[in-house]
């Protein structure tokens, strides 16, 4: 599934087709509620887990002399620290 994004209408589609999947081959779908989403997350965040000697390893000839960008999405994800109301559990 390299190359593809998954975003917006595809992560919605890709979501459905993994419930339809687990419906074909006689899963509960109410008891795998969450599958198709964890599933389209993996999909999503997959990049993440990669070894990057496997990603840095890939050299292009050229006689091109400028700058090459690349574009790539970064997910961000938002978190609450937790911090310990009692003076035992503080640094």
């Amino acid at each position: 599934m390299s190359g593809i994004e998954m975003d917006g209408e595809k992560a919605k589609r890709f979501e459905e087709a993994v419930s339809t999947i687990l419906e074909v081959i006689g899963e509960d779908p109410e008891g795998l509620a969450k599958t198709p989403r964890r599933k389209s997350v993996r999909a999503y965040v997959r990049r993440y887990r990669m070894d990057p000697k496997r990603c840095l390893a890939t050299l292009f000839e050229g006689a091109n002399d400028e700058m090459v960008l690349l574009g790539y999405r970064v997910l961000l994800y938002v978190r609450t620290p937790y911090a310990p109301d009692n003076a035992a559990g503080r640094m």
